[in-house]
């Protein structure tokens, strides 16, 4: 069961980083 929600927790960090750094790259190639 703990094992489910870190899993889960990863998951939805890593999806949050790669927005950020996916949107640092689009505002950079704008400017």
């Amino acid at each position: 069961m703990w094992g489910l929600c870190l899993f889960y927790i990863f998951i939805l960090i890593s999806d949050l980083l790669v927005c950020q750094t996916n949107n640092f790259r689009t505002e950079n190639t704008l400017s």
